[in-house]
C-alpha cells in the first residue's frame, strides 16, 4: 500500500467573495452568521473546496492541483465523520481503488492506493473513510449466479487489511454502512430481497450479529438503540438494543416518514430526528428538512425549499433567474439551512453559484457567492 501524506494547498481568502462581476451584495447579510461550513464542487477541470467562516470570508483550496483528486473522482458518502471527506477512482493496476482523504480540521490531505489488493476475482465497491480505518465492499463470485458480500477493513495505523464475508448478497448498488464507535454496521440485500443489517467488530472482523428483515427499510443508530423504519408495509418504527440485537418494542406511526433504504448516520433534537421529507410530485423540489417525533410518529417540517427560494429573489433583488438545488444541509444547534442555488439568465446561460443562509421560517440570513457548482454542503 502507498500512502502519500499532502500537507501543500494552494489557498487564497476572498473576503465576501465578492468582485466587481459579482451579481451578489453582502451589503444585505446578517453580521456573524453562527454557522461554518465547507464546500465541495467541480469547476470547469478541478475539484474545489471552499471554507467559508460566518458567511464572510471564503478560503478556496484546488483539491486536484494540491491533492492530485481527478476532475471525475467520485465523492464519497459523507454522512459517518464529518471531519473528513474524501473521494475515490477505480485503481486498475491494484483492482482496487485510489482514494484521496482530507481532513477538514487539520486541513492534512492523504492519498492511499493500493491498500487492501483485492483479488482479481473481487469486484470492489464504494470505499469510505474514516477515522483510523477504510472499508470497501466486495463481491466475489463463488459459483454461478452467486456473489459474496465481503467487507475489505484497512486499518490505517497497522497498515493492514483483513476481508469479513458477510453473505450471499443481491443489489449491489444498494448496500450501506454506518461506524458506531469500534463496530461497523452494513445493510444489503439477499437473493430473496430480504434486508440484511450485519455488525461487524472494526478491530476483529468477527461478525457480532445480524438482523434479517423482509423488505428493506432505512436504520440508525443513537444511545445504544438501532433503530429501523420499513419501507413497505405498516409504517412504523422497530427498535433494538444495538448491543444485543434484541427486539426492545416496536411503535405504529400514522404516517410514513418514506426514509428509503440503508444505514444513515442521523441528527436528533430532543426525542426527533431529522429526516428528508418527500415533496408530493410534481414539485420543483424532490425533498425537504423535517423532524420526525420517535416517540408518535408526527412529522413537522422545518422548512419550505420553494418558499426560500422566493425569499432569495427578493433578498438578492436580482433580475437574474434564481435556482435553489437539493444540495443542502442542517444545522439543528442553531436553526439554519444552509444550501446551495445558482443564479442565470433566461437564456439558461450560468451568471454565478451561491451559498445562502435560511433560518426555518424561511428568513434568508445572508448569501455568499462561490466559484463552483456545490455538490456537497458540510457544517463545520
Amino acid at each position: 500500500m502507498n500512502r502519500f501524506p499532502s500537507f501543500l494547498f494552494i489557498l487564497f481568502i476572498s473576503p465576501f467573495l465578492i468582485t466587481s462581476c459579482s451579481e451578489l451584495d453582502d451589503g444585505d447579510n446578517e453580521a456573524n452568521i453562527p454557522v461554518n461550513v465547507t464546500v465541495l464542487g467541480r469547476n470547469s477541470n478541478s475539484v474545489i473546496q471552499a471554507n467559508i467562516d460566518e458567511g464572510t470570508t471564503t478560503t478556496y483550496s484546488n483539491l486536484t492541483e494540491s491533492l492530485g483528486v481527478p476532475f471525475n473522482g467520485r465523492l464519497m458518502a459523507l454522512n459517518n465523520y464529518e471531519s473528513l471527506f474524501g473521494y475515490h477512482f477505480p485503481n486498475l493496476v491494484d483492482n482496487g481503488y485510489t482514494v484521496w482523504e482530507k481532513n477538514i480540521d487539520t486541513d492534512v490531505g492523504t492519498i492511499y492506493n493500493g491498500f487492501c489488493n483485492e483479488t482479481s476475482i473481487e469486484t470492489p465497491y464504494f470505499p469510505q473513510v474514516a477515522n483510523d480505518y477504510i472499508t470497501v465492499f466486495t463481491a466475489e463470485l463463488i459459483s454461478t449466479g452467486n456473489r459474496m458480500l465481503n467487507l475489505r477493513i484497512f486499518n490505517k495505523d497497522l497498515d493492514l487489511c483483513s476481508k469479513t464475508s458477510i453473505g450471499i448478497a443481491d443489489q449491489f448498488q444498494q448496500l450501506s454502512r454506518l461506524m458506531v464507535e469500534d463496530k461497523i454496521l452494513t445493510y444489503h440485500f439477499n437473493s430473496l430481497g430480504q434486508a440484511i443489517i450485519t455488525k461487524i467488530d472494526l478491530i476483529t472482523g468477527a461478525i457480532e450479529g445480524q438482523l434479517t428483515f423482509e423488505s428493506g427499510g432505512a436504520a440508525t443508530v443513537m444511545e445504544s438503540k438501532l433503530y429501523f423504519y420499513p419501507s413497505s408495509g405498516e409504517s412504523s418504527q422497530v427498535t433494538y438494543d444495538f448491543a444485543t440485537f434484541q427486539l426492545i418494542e416496536t411503535i405504529t406511526f400514522p404516517i410514513d416518514p418514506f426514509l428509503g433504504t440503508g444505514l444513515f448516520k442521523a441528527q436528533y433534537l430532543d426525542n426527533s430526528i431529522l429526516i428528508d421529507r418527500n415533496y408530493v410530485q410534481p414539485a420543483m423540489f424532490s425533498t425537504f428538512p423535517a423532524l420526525l417525533d420517535q416517540d408518535t410518529g408526527d412529522i413537522l417540517r422545518l422548512t419550505d425549499l420553494g418558499f426560500i427560494n422566493s425569499n432569495l429573489i427578493s433578498f438578492l433583488d436580482s433580475d437574474l433567474a434564481i435556482e435553489t438545488s437539493q444540495t443542502y444541509t442542517v444545522d439543528l444547534d442553531n436553526f439554519i439551512l444552509v444550501g446551495s442555488f445558482i443564479l442565470f439568465n433566461f437564456d439558461l446561460t450560468i451568471i454565478e453559484y451561491g451559498i445562502y443562509y435560511a433560518k426555518f421560517d424561511g428568513t434568508i440570513l445572508g448569501a455568499v457567492p462561490i466559484d463552483f457548482r456545490a455538490d456537497k454542503v458540510i457544517i463545520r
